[in-house]
């Protein structure tokens, strides 16, 4: 069998794409959990931040002596 070079650079440039595509899902999939980990961390630390922001102001002192009042 005797293919032309045009055929191979054609397959070449075919494979090259496939590796181009692969490499930028991969590297789009990396950086989504990175940014989805620093994402869902931050909504953590905001969830904590609320709590005590409710928790404080619900036992705040100050509260605390009107509602005895």
């Amino acid at each position: 069998m005797n293919f032309s070079p045009y055929f191979y650079h054609e397959l070449t440039q075919i494979m090259w794409q496939n590796l181009w595509i692969c490499l930028w899902i991969t590297l789009c999939m990396v950086l989504k959990k990175k940014v989805y980990s620093i994402v869902s961390n931050n909504k953590k630390i905001f969830k904590i931040k609320q709590l005590k922001a409710i928790h404080w102001s619900i036992f705040h002192p100050a509260n605390i002596a009107v509602m005895w009042i």
